[in-house]
């Protein structure tokens, strides 16, 4: 059972519909797997943010994910997709 709710901002959702299917079906798999925040069903490539308060990383294939995540409310935002060149602008 999940332990987190995942919200994701509505840039996110565009980012991800310009996807082909292929790449947004495994990056939507990613950020489901966030649900279980900070215990993960497979190995994710997750480092906090330096700089941030509560703002983490993933990392999968060439994108960059930035989420928050608020351990009060038990809830995960999605604040970010981008790829790897863009991400840290």
């Amino acid at each position: 059972m999940p332990k987190y709710k995942i919200n994701v901002h509505r840039k996110v959702d565009k980012f991800l519909s310009n996807l082909d299917e292929k790449r947004r079906l495994h990056v939507a798999e990613d950020i489901l797997c966030l649900a279980n925040f900070p215990q993960f069903g497979k190995h994710l490539d997750i480092e906090k943010m330096q700089g941030r308060k509560n703002t983490y990383r993933l990392r999968t294939d060439d994108f960059r994910i930035l989420f928050s995540v608020d351990k009060d409310t038990q809830t995960i935002m999605v604040l970010k997709i981008s790829r790897r060149e863009a991400s840290y602008e």
